[in-house]
């Protein structure tokens, strides 16, 4: 039920707090002195005229503001058009739990399953299916991700006052990792950032708690709840890093690969479990974010996340998205990583250079060679790495390459994952003798001057076998 205590007064004043008071006394200033010298204007030529253009500025900016984000979303792609499948099993699934439904679904390039209440120029909610959640997550999922996405619009009696306020809370929680990652948590903005979420932190909780029980409801338990939000974070990190290659091809060249999310499912269901283990979203955040459901259990996580990739339980990709509808969505995702690039055109991955993709792997080898230099009191090798963890050193060698904080007491390198740093030793090596990566959707293929066609992830996943096989991995290492 909507929480009575919340009213709409009360939703505005917290987000009045999220803006920046600088900003808004400069606009008022700027109004004062437009009205002011209107009024002037109005007196000298014994007209009401130019005293009404800043209020009507105003008015019209106000609708714009109002009418622009309608019109895009009334863009946005029917998901009936794509796949009447998934709504059927969206909407069955709320139905059979009597929960809400959406008056329309729609299909985002990327993101999470994520809720759209409006009251310009009606009252109506719109439910955003992410493509990646399509293609990679079991349908019986689906209904899961629309509660919990809708549950925004349920905590109190005005939805649309709610939604902003939960997304700018989001949009400020995004600011704040940034500026305490730059060093500037004491900064100004900073202390407004977080004197706003801390106001509003008993909302988000009652939002947390509120999208928690309606995916339980949906689920039938709050262990299938919690496995099906698991999934669907998962998901979009993992296509988040898997799209963040692309940034400077997107932003220097304006140019997106037409096939990005079929790429992206190609590696979905082809990486290997050590690059898997990147991709999984962290278990504490998820905890925080959703304690309502109770103890997220990890046994066997993993190996769940591994059939998730394994099974392709999501729809096929060819069967769901046409080259055109593909290029489409393609460019919606360019335009949300790169907003300040006009025109973005779609292309084949024969037309994008690898160079424009791929960064370097130097700088993580120079940090675990610098540290396995460290360890053995000399300067090391990247063969001597590859000993180190053979010789079960791995614990010794993170105790100089990770924080306290970062060491797992659970693996047996402390922390530190065998096959990614294998794979930075061995992309070092071979891109300095002339060998460069080829596919744009497969960052572990190289090739050399005579033609010759190099796995990396075929290498590494070898040397982190349950045999340990490292013969070739060595060879490659020395050269």
């Amino acid at each position: 039920m909507p929480d009575p205590r919340m009213t709409r007064g009360q939703l505005l004043r917290l987000r009045l707090r999220a803006w920046n008071r600088l900003t808004c006394v400069a606009w008022l200033v700027i109004f004062a002195i437009g009205e002011a010298r209107g009024a002037a204007q109005a007196a000298a030529d014994h007209s009401w005229v130019p005293a009404l253009i800043a209020p009507a500025a105003f008015i019209v900016v106000a609708i714009l503001a109002a009418l622009v984000p309608a019109i895009k979303e009334n863009r946005a792609l029917r998901l009936e058009s794509v796949s009447p499948e998934a709504v059927r099993a969206i909407r069955d699934g709320l139905a059979a739990a009597g929960l809400p439904i959406p008056d329309q679904i729609r299909l985002a390039g990327r993101g999470v399953t994520a809720s759209r209440f409006s009251s310009f120029p009606r009252r109506r909610v719109r439910l955003y299916v992410a493509l990646p959640q399509l293609l990679a997550v079991p349908s019986g999922h689906l209904p899961v991700l629309a509660a919990n996405a809708l549950a925004v619009g349920q905590v109190t009696a005005y939805p649309v006052s709610a939604q902003k306020l939960w997304k700018k809370r989001g949009a400020l929680e995004d600011r704040d990792a940034t500026l305490r990652a730059r060093g500037r948590s004491s900064s100004r903005e900073a202390r407004r950032i977080r004197a706003f979420l801390a106001a509003t932190e008993p909302f988000a909780e009652n939002v947390r708690r509120h999208s928690d029980q309606a995916a339980m409801t949906a689920a039938g338990s709050a262990d299938a709840a919690a496995r099906a939000l698991y999934d669907e974070l998962t998901v979009s990190l993992d296509f988040f890093r898997y799209i963040a290659r692309f940034h400077d091809l997107i932003a220097r060249k304006r140019r997106v690969p037409g096939s990005i999310h079929a790429g992206w499912l190609t590696q979905w269901t082809a990486d290997p479990e050590w690059v898997q283990y990147l991709t999984r979203y962290p278990v504490e955040a998820f905890r925080y974010e959703h304690g309502a459901l109770g103890a997220f259990d990890t046994d066997g996580l993993p190996a769940h996340i591994s059939r998730l990739r394994r099974g392709q339980e999501g729809m096929a990709a060819a069967a769901v998205v046409s080259p055109d509808l593909a290029k489409r969505l393609a460019k919606e995702v360019a335009k949300r990583m790169s907003p300040s690039t006009k025109v973005i055109r779609a292309v084949e991955g024969s037309a994008i250079d690898v160079t424009c993709v791929y960064e370097q792997a130097v700088s993580d080898e120079t940090a675990v060679i610098r540290a396995a230099s460290t360890l053995l009191e000399r300067p090391a090798d990247r063969v001597e790495v590859v000993d180190l963890f053979q010789q079960g050193r791995g614990w010794e060698l993170a105790e100089f390459m990770l924080d306290e904080s970062e060491m797992d007491d659970e693996t047996p390198d402390g922390g530190l994952i065998r096959g990614a740093i294998f794979a930075a030793l061995l992309i070092a090596a071979i891109e300095g003798r002339d060998m460069h990566q080829l596919d744009p959707y497969r960052e572990w293929i190289f090739t050399g001057p005579d033609g010759e066609l190099l796995d990396v992830a075929e290498v590494v996943a070898q040397a982190v076998s349950a045999q340990g096989d490292t013969e070739r991995l060595r060879s490659l290492l020395r050269g």
